[in-house]
């Protein structure tokens, strides 16, 4: 008995089965795929819809944001931190030459000074290095120091304004105009000096030595404003001047001429002018040897 029903069951079963198997039979598989196709075609633009309503838009546009702040601070960071590559040189013609930095700070040259700089300066750090002669009006930027390499020295200022004179003996003379300048060797920023304006300091190569000064005029830029002004200046110092400031000789052939004492403001005069202007008024005349200016009674 047991055993028919167990046939029973598995006859029901194989029935079910073969009946199965010719529903497939009937199914058209590339009918369905089509089918298939145009549903997802429709829901599509749904789909579409959904991931850009409010909430997700918001999520788009903060990581819109997110990659722009990546960008500005990566830019940043390598304007602030890492070297320019691209340095520029400057000379100076006949005359002096005047330009601008990127920061805006003002520079001249005098004839034969080479300056060395960035075409666009570190936000953190400014530097350019000197040789030769040059007056600097600085930028101010409290947080961003501005260094001048010159010879063995360093110039290190904020913002102000101050003139470099380096001469062939490798001797620095820094002289200040407005604000407050560090002058120190490289490397010895600790022993820096402090000068204010209408002080000046000279670093003298031969004998390592820095020594600071009141500074009486403004004369030592005569080469940038053709503007020399003598208030009771003894003649020595006077003719000191001319021959630093004209690159000519000049000697005195009575020495007590020297102790007489000069009042006078000259504008873009030549040398011979301001020789015929002295020596008409001390009773003086001078004539000219090779290279040398000699002036006598």
């Amino acid at each position: 008995m047991e055993m028919q029903d167990t046939d029973s069951k598995l006859d029901r079963f194989l029935k079910k089965e073969k009946s199965y198997l010719e529903d497939l039979k009937e199914v058209d598989l590339k009918k369905n795929w089509v089918r298939f196709q145009q549903t997802e075609k429709v829901r599509s633009p749904k789909a579409v819809d959904y991931l850009f309503r409010p909430k997700y838009r918001f999520l788009f546009r903060a990581a819109a944001a997110a990659i722009l702040l990546l960008v500005v601070v990566s830019g940043l960071y390598i304007t602030t931190y890492l070297p320019t590559d691209h340095m520029v040189q400057a000379c100076a013609e006949p005359g002096h030459t005047d330009f601008l930095l990127s920061d805006g700070t003002a520079i001249s040259l005098n004839v034969g000074a080479v300056l060395n700089y960035p075409e666009k300066l570190k936000h953190r750090v400014r530097e350019v290095s000197l040789s030769g002669e040059a007056f600097f009006e600085v930028k101010r930027a409290d947080k961003s120091p501005f260094y001048v390499y010159v010879g063995e020295m360093i110039v290190q200022v904020a913002g102000t304004s101050f003139n470099i004179r380096e001469d062939v003996s490798g001797s620095i003379e820094v002289s200040v105009i407005e604000g407050k300048v560090l002058f120190y060797p490289s490397g010895m920023e600790d022993e820096a000096i402090r000068l204010s304006a209408g002080q000046r300091s000279v670093y003298r190569a031969d004998q390592q030595e820095l020594e600071i000064e009141e500074t009486a005029s403004e004369n030592f830029l005569f080469w940038k404003t053709g503007t020399l002004i003598y208030e009771d200046t003894p003649l020595q110092k006077v003719f000191v001047e001319l021959e630093l400031y004209f690159k000519r000789k000049i000697v005195m052939e009575d020495p007590e001429i020297l102790k007489n004492r000069w009042y006078s403001t000259h504008q873009g005069q030549t040398l011979y002018e301001i020789i015929d202007e002295l020596c008409l008024y001390f009773d003086l005349e001078w004539i000219e040897r090779n290279d040398t200016i000699l002036v006598q009674k």
